[in-house]
């Protein structure tokens, strides 16, 4: 290879060596972007864009053993084909699964879910898994105390409700049956007689008068007994029930019933004879009238 130097003093002084000039330059040219390349080679590769968890919460951080803990994650790449398949939250020794919130997609968007935790102070830590790619580092998230819930007080048992007890109807009194009546025209019959009540002292009025005194002085004593006698006999045809004079009240009731009934009879029948005698006498004038020659 001939020396740099003497090829430039060469292509200066002109003449015979200007074709070498132009090779000059081409070499030159060659040698600049092998030195590029070489430059280009040792400078190190950028890093690919990673897969990345950020802004990691838990709403609220304090609560009681009956809070509902919500928890929410970012997960981003700049390669739509590496989607998160999985993404979680590490708390109390629980695993809270996050789902994918819309209107976010698996390599770009949050992810959100929601757990009781039990008593303490628990640290919290977001992973996420993806396919075929390298897995996002873990971030953490805030510290999160729980603290016993208060009991609720026991639910009061409802007192049984008392059953009404149905009140009895009363019973309906039966109308008294009416005495019947005898129908109108018809004589009712005379009570049977019965035993008469016999008036105090009659017995012994009866037997004084019966038998003698013995007392030859009773003689007074016989005398007012038989005056006695007949007044008890008077006493006892007077009674209202033996006497044959005596007025029944139904004999009473059935006249006046016989009266109001009798009375459209006896009007009908004499109409009825009023107009048969008027066409009686008709009938005879006219047979006796005289007929036309």
């Amino acid at each position: 290879m001939p020396d740099l130097v003497t090829l430039h003093r060469t292509t200066e002084l002109g003449g015979a060596g200007a074709p070498g000039s132009l090779l000059c330059a081409a070499r030159r040219v060659a040698l600049g972007a092998a030195l590029v390349a070489l430059v280009l080679a040792a400078v190190p590769v950028p890093a690919r864009a990673a897969n990345v968890l950020s802004n990691g919460s838990v709403t609220p951080t304090v609560g009681t053993t009956a809070t509902s803990f919500a928890f929410s994650v970012d997960y981003n790449s700049s390669n739509p084909a590496r989607n998160a398949s999985a993404v979680w939250a590490d708390v109390a020794g629980l695993t809270v699964s996050l789902a994918l919130q819309p209107p976010g997609n698996a390599h770009a968007g949050t992810w959100s879910g929601s757990a009781t935790l039990p008593v303490g102070t628990w640290p919290v830590t977001f992973n996420a898994t993806v396919a075929g790619s390298s897995q996002p580092t873990p971030i953490a998230g805030p510290t999160l105390i729980v603290t016993q819930a208060p009991t609720p007080p026991p639910t009061p048992t409802p007192s049984p409700t008392p059953r009404l007890t149905p009140t009895p109807r009363p019973t309906p009194t039966p109308r008294p049956t009416p005495t019947p009546r005898p129908p109108p025209g018809s004589t009712p019959a005379p009570p049977e007689p019965g035993p008469q009540p016999t008036p105090p002292g009659s017995s012994d009025a009866a037997t004084g008068a019966a038998s003698p005194s013995d007392s030859p002085a009773g003689s007074g004593s016989a005398s007012a007994d038989e005056s006695s006698a007949p007044s008890a006999t008077h006493d006892v045809d007077a009674s209202p029930a033996g006497s044959p004079d005596a007025s029944d009240p139904a004999d009473e009731d059935g006249a006046r019933l016989r009266i109001p009934l009798l009375a459209p009879f006896l009007i009908v029948g004499g109409t009825m004879s009023i107009v048969g005698a008027a066409v009686l006498g008709r009938a005879w004038y006219v047979t006796r009238r005289p007929r036309p020659r």
